[in-house]
């Protein structure tokens, strides 16, 4: 075990809860507004500082009026964020509009200021897994595949969960990163986008040694080189689905973090994924108490 470090985007999560979503030119009434710490990358470093896990984040922080809740609970979730990279200006934003069913439509805003240069040398120290997510970023494949690089050479496993925004580049964008890979966390809309359903999961599976395909309600279904694996969920009510992803990435690097096999890592992820969305916001990972109740 060692430090997990956690790259990627640092949002303000806004939140409008609605009854049912709008059409085109259509309008509907918000019930209630909130406001979260969010950002992919923000997410899955609090849910492994919240699973007792040594969880560094590297990416952006602005500077407004919002800067306080965001290092607030970083600092509650026990994130050392004192490797960011500080920018002047607004801080990263999101948009998550949310119906009674706890489905969610998302705008992001992400102004994205550092290069593999801006890395610094401690995180590669040390590290036992290196977490990369999502940014908005012209050059973002081209950075983190270098980071990668240099990460692996010092023993570091990689993990990549792309989000929408990477799974619209397409898999040949993405090949040299995903060549980086150790672990690769795409929902099953994020298949749909790489590569056109599961009928042609093959090709993610000749490139990544280890994927895990998340399937919201439905589970998860992994595959690596020796076992194929699917684990359905839980039914439960949901409220809010934003960050459940990034609870299932937490929860699974945290358990192969010590030393759990594949199946037993899917297992926690799948429970701990689950269990986050019968509560509002991103930052909703379970305790670890709470996470074991829920699978008994």
């Amino acid at each position: 075990m060692g430090k997990i470090v956690c790259i990627g985007s640092l949002n303000v999560d806004i939140a409008f809860f609605v009854e049912n979503f709008a059409g085109i030119d259509g309008e509907q009434i918000i019930l209630n507004r909130e406001v979260y710490s969010g950002g992919q990358a923000g997410n899955i470093a609090a849910g492994l500082g919240t699973l007792g896990k040594e969880a560094y984040f590297f990416g952006n922080i602005g500077e407004d009026d919002y800067t306080s809740l965001l290092l607030r609970d970083f600092e509650a979730s026990n994130v050392n964020y004192s490797f960011a990279k500080r920018k002047q200006g607004a801080n990263n934003y999101l948009c998550a509009i949310i119906d009674r069913q706890g489905r969610r439509q998302i705008y992001a805003y992400n102004d994205i200021n550092f290069t593999e240069k801006d890395f610094p040398e401690k995180l590669y120290e040390n590290t036992s897994f290196m977490i990369f997510a999502s940014i908005i970023k012209e050059e973002a494949i081209e950075i983190y595949t270098q980071i990668a690089k240099k990460a692996k050479q010092g023993g570091t496993k990689i993990v990549l969960d792309p989000g929408n925004i990477f799974a619209r580049l397409g898999i040949e964008k993405l090949r040299p990163l995903l060549e980086q890979c150790d672990y690769f966390l795409p929902s099953l809309t994020e298949v749909d986008l790489l590569v056109g359903g599961m009928n042609n999961i093959q090709f993610l599976r000749e490139i990544v040694p280890t994927l895990v395909v998340k399937k919201g309600g439905e589970g998860a279904q992994l595959f690596s080189k020796e076992q194929e694996y699917s684990l359905p969920a839980k039914k439960v009510n949901a409220v809010d689905t934003t960050g459940a992803g990034d609870c299932f990435a937490a929860a699974f690097v945290a358990c192969l973090d010590e030393g759990k096999s594949l199946q037993e890592a899917l297992n926690f992820a799948v429970h701990a994924g689950t269990l986050s969305v019968i509560k509002k916001g991103a930052r909703s990972m379970p305790s670890l108490r709470e996470i074991e109740a829920f699978m008994r």
